[in-house]
């Protein structure tokens, strides 16, 4: 019955105006404007040693002296069975500054340029897309409006949100479906 509603609650929002989101989370850096210059930013990702394991998108050259390491800090969620760390790095004048919170993140950004740009910073807040049901976003009046999911693990909790973001981050969150099952989620 669940999810009949919750199918349902999909269709009706596909009928608002709200479109799909990208299926692949790392193409959005692709369009990511940092608020201030920076001659050098990546988005990269580190395996639960540190070691960096891959280079997702980077902008500018990175002169050979900086040794980058991982922060051991996660800007998203990752499996907590195989951590793995998701973080951006970026030089400030010269100094290397690392983004692993969402804090971190909004003064990355500053100003909401795009849609992308307001989809990391859900995601940052523990927001989630890759649900094919419930999810979704549009445009309007120059705001950014999605319908996304939180997920928790133990015990397993589904909340459908709606989110609102203007040029200076989220300015609306509100519950619209919680979906709770006894069982923990294993993985």
């Amino acid at each position: 019955m669940a999810i009949a509603a919750f199918i349902l609650y999909w269709i009706l929002q596909l009928n608002n105006g709200y479109r799909k989101l990208p299926k692949e989370k790392d193409l959005l850096f692709e369009h990511v404007k940092p608020y201030n210059k920076t001659e050098y930013w990546a988005y990269l990702t580190a395996d639960a040693s540190g070691k960096i394991i891959d280079t997702i998108y980077e902008s500018g050259d990175l002169p050979m002296q900086l040794n980058i390491k991982s922060p051991h800090g996660s800007l998203f969620r990752t499996n907590v069975m195989m951590p793995v760390y998701k973080f951006i790095v970026y030089l400030d004048h010269g100094n290397l500054r690392y983004v692993t919170d969402h804090n971190d993140l909004k003064n990355f950004i500053g100003v909401i340029d795009n849609m992308q740009e307001a989809l990391i910073m859900a995601y940052s807040l523990g927001f989630s897309y890759t649900d094919e049901y419930g999810t979704g976003y549009r445009e309007v009046n120059q705001t950014y409006e999605f319908v996304l999911n939180r997920v928790t693990t133990c015990p397993y909790t589904k909340e459908t949100t709606y989110l609102k973001f203007d040029k200076q981050g989220v300015t609306k969150i509100e519950k619209r479906h919680t979906e709770n099952y006894e069982s923990c989620l294993m993985f």
